[in-house]
């Protein structure tokens, strides 16, 4: 879907620029997935964001802290995306040499407080950055292709105070941001159990007959990349063989393949079929996301400032090591003007994330599948050894890890089994038994968790991991990891061995991408209940989430056993490799966080401390 941009007529100041740059982007490396073809047509449309210096983030933290914290009068009580810009937004009046550049620049744009969206001809976005445009092919991809700056681009040197960035000219996702992992080393002659939508029904105290009802009950899984798209005859043959109604998909945001792309796009067919299976009935939208967390951000702000619709939960299950985001944002080189780095990034992000947090939207978040290490290190050859995959390293989203069946314990099978599991009987469908880490060798990932290298810890996670650290649990070298700073993930689910339709095939997936989309329904059957009531949406989940656990540690099933040491399995590999990583101990860990809901009495604890409010 194209972005509409309108034109946003202004009085501007007069400015007479120099003949000044400063470095935005550099880009003198084709990434290794993708072929650099011709040049773009001058007339080719191009779209881009422009994100402005902001202000006042002390009171927005200070609106966070009131408005998510339990204890808090007004908790729950969200803001619009207008308030919160209102904070944070630089004044129109140090705007305007921006619009005014990009005025003579024949660029169309809207101004959305701290950003701007923008589109133009090709040959003119070149000639604003000085820069040049190509199409670029993904070696995999099917001929999809998207358009980019090569060489480095710039801005007028008087605009440097109040341009942060510039995103949607250099974005490269990687295909290993996506977390889904299929089980290479088993067969049907080995594969221990499935899981299907019954499996975690059973096991996590959902009623087999829980809808959501509400239509405001809304949720979305997250894809990026211009290589996203699902059969929706998966879906719908997905549902038949676990015995749902059929339900489609409610609308579509951004680009949009009517197929899937084997073999990368089972990462959406797994997102789209177990978030719905978890809310059935919910609305349930897909989007598409042609650049990083930073655009995913704008576009929902975008969409809420211009009243289009925007679900109360969405579901990421990519990422990428919080170290190296200049490798998606840039090259490496820069991936900020002035020589920003990642971190500049992250943090910048962060505040976007933070803002959504203040308006209602949970945002829920895979852990990693390569351990501690991150994908960034899965042959544990770099320095540092560990990483948090970014954004579940945000202590803005909740991060849920992924836990297996212990494949030495005793499994029972799902009471009620659907189609599938009848169809199939050589495979058990698993219904409980004791949940451990998911880790290589039993399973084909491991679940990552660690500490955030940027983000400070907020005072909500303050006695879950200092309990953790009271414990002699497995950790790495004091040097190696903050423990000051935010810990994840938070919570988790299943992750082994799920039953997925793809491409008119059923196979088993592994991946903490099978964790998120889960949590995220559970989330939105929260939601339902709490709308059906007269309350507002949960919202961020995370204060609410550490404030249950102290009053109620039951509602988890903790999760003691494990650790994330080994990466993800590999060719060469197939038991990956292994770093110092974490253990699981009593309560919160960065391994499974608090554990994997009760969600009967997740749910009972919500509405009751909502109706002492």
């Amino acid at each position: 879907m194209k972005v509409v941009i309108a034109l946003l007529f202004i009085s501007f100041v007069f400015c007479v620029y120099s003949h000044e740059k400063v470095l935005v982007r550099s880009r003198h490396n084709i990434p290794l997935e993708w072929n650099k073809n011709e040049r773009v047509e001058v007339d080719r449309n191009v779209e881009f964001t422009i994100a402005l210096r902001q202000r006042n983030l002390d009171q927005l933290n200070a609106v966070y802290e009131d408005v998510t914290n339990p204890h808090s009068r007004n908790y729950r009580k969200w803001l619009t995306i207008e308030e919160v810009q209102q904070i944070v937004a630089p004044p129109v009046s140090e705007v305007k040499p921006v619009m005014k550049w990009l005025a003579e620049a024949n660029i169309q744009f809207k101004l959305y407080g701290d950003f701007i969206k923008c589109s133009g001809a090709a040959a003119d976005v070149e000639a604003l950055f000085e820069t040049e445009l190509y199409y670029y092919t993904h070696k995999i991809g099917f001929g999809e292709t998207v358009v980019r700056q090569f060489g480095s681009s710039f801005i007028p040197a008087e605009l440097d105070d109040i341009i942060d960035m510039v995103t949607g000219l250099s974005e490269f996702v990687p295909a290993a941001a996506k977390l889904s992992r299929r089980a290479p080393r088993q067969t049907l002659d080995t594969l221990d159990y499935y899981v299907v939508p019954q499996t975690i029904r059973e096991l996590y105290n959902v009623s087999e007959s829980l809808t959501a009802t509400n239509p405001k009950s809304s949720q979305a899984v997250v894809e990026f990349g211009k290589r996203s798209g699902i059969l929706f005859d998966d879906l719908f043959q997905f549902q038949s063989l676990t015995g749902q109604a059929q339900q489609n998909v409610s609308y579509i945001v951004g680009p949009f393949r009517w197929s899937s792309i084997n073999p990368i796009d089972d990462e959406s067919s797994l997102d789209i079929q177990y978030i719905m299976a978890m809310a059935p009935n919910a609305p349930t939208s897909y989007y598409t996301v042609d650049g990083w967390i930073y655009d995913f951000c704008t576009l929902v702000q975008q969409r809420q400032n211009d009243n289009q619709d925007v679900p109360l939960v969405f579901s990421l299950s990519y990422g990428w090591s919080e170290q190296d985001q200049c490798e998606i944002t840039g090259d490496g080189e820069s991936c900020l003007q002035l020589g920003g780095n990642s971190l500049n990034y992250v943090n910048r992000t962060n505040i976007e994330l933070q803002k959504l947090s203040v308006t209602s939207v949970s945002v829920v978040v895979a852990s990693g599948d390569a351990g501690a290490a991150s994908k960034w290190n899965s042959k544990c050859d770099k320095t540092p050894a560990l990483s948090s995959e970014y954004p579940a390293g945000s202590p803005f989203v909740t991060t849920v890890g992924a836990t297996m069946l212990d494949p030495f314990k005793t499994m029972s099978n799902v009471n009620n089994p659907p189609p599938f599991c009848t169809n199939n009987p050589d495979v058990p469908c698993a219904s409980g038994g004791t949940e451990i880490a998911c880790s290589i060798p039993y399973a084909a990932i491991t679940v990552g968790g660690g500490f955030s290298a940027v983000a400070p810890r907020p005072e909500y996670q303050n006695s879950a991991v200092n309990n953790w650290l009271s414990q002699n649990c497995l950790q790495p070298n004091a040097g190696d990891f903050n423990p000051n700073n935010y810990g994840q993930p938070d919570i988790a689910t299943l992750g082994h061995s799920y039953m997925i339709v793809h491409d008119g095939k059923t196979l088993p997936v592994d991946g903490t991408s099978a964790s998120a989309p889960v949590f995220a329904g559970l989330l939105t059957l929260i939601n339902d209940q709490e709308l059906n009531a007269g309350r507002p949406p949960i919202g961020f989940f995370n204060p609410t989430l550490y404030a249950l656990h102290a009053q109620t540690p039951t509602f988890v099933q903790d999760i003691t056993v494990g650790n994330n040491t080994r990466t993800i399995s590999g060719f060469l590999k197939p038991d990956g490799c292994s770093v110092d990583g974490y253990g699981a101990c009593d309560g919160w860990d960065p391994v499974s966080g608090f554990g994997t809901p009760n969600f009967g009495i997740m749910a009972n604890l919500i509405a009751s401390n909502s109706n002492n409010n």
